[in-house]
This record gives C-alpha cells, sequence and structure tokens, in this order.
C-alpha cells in the first residue's frame, strides 16, 4: 500500500471546499442605481475624450479591459522620461564648472 501523503490531502480538501462554495454563493452583483450609471458614464466619456487621436497604437486605446493599464502604463513612462530628462539638465548645469576645468 502507498503511504497518503496528508498535506497534499489537505491541500486538495481546502481547494474542494473553497471551490465548492464558490459555486454554491450568489455571486451576481446588485444592479447599480440611476445615478451610479449616470456619474459611471460621465466618467467613461471623459476618459474617452482625454484619450490621444492619433497615437502609434490606436488599438490599445479602443474600448477594451486593458485599455486603462494600457494608459496608465504610458503615463507612468513619459513621467519617467520627462524626471530622468530633467535631472539629467540640472547634472549637467551642476557639473559644466567642473567640465570646463
Amino acid at each position: 500500500m502507498k503511504k497518503v501523503d496528508l498535506n497534499n490531502y489537505q491541500i486538495v480538501q481546502h481547494l474542494y471546499k473553497t471551490y465548492s462554495n464558490m459555486m454554491t454563493t450568489e455571486s451576481i452583483p446588485p444592479l447599480p442605481s440611476r445615478e451610479q450609471e449616470i456619474n459611471y458614464l460621465k466618467w467613461l466619456e471623459k476618459s474617452f475624450s482625454e484619450d490621444p487621436i492619433v497615437t502609434l497604437h490606436p488599438k490599445f486605446y479602443e474600448a477594451s479591459p486593458y485599455r486603462m493599464a494600457y494608459r496608465y502604463r504610458v503615463e507612468a513612462r513619459s513621467e519617467y522620461r520627462w524626471t530622468f530628462m530633467k535631472n539629467f539638465a540640472v547634472s549637467i548645469a551642476l557639473s559644466w564648472p567642473l567640465i570646463i576645468l
């Protein structure tokens, strides 16, 4: 007879209980109120209007689940580049006297 590994058995039992509870519980959220819908539509309209019209990758700005993640990534990258260029300019300005000597 094979010896049963209790750790694996306990893990399987835990996963079984977790997923069986997930399947039996009601996972449908309540419907939003009219005010929540209007606020969401206003936010969506503002969000789409802030997107660039001409871009290298227009497909990323189409309505999709990845749109906001791509947008945040582009904003973070441009902020990083701007900070890098400012720091570079300041370091050149401060080190200019040392370079001339």
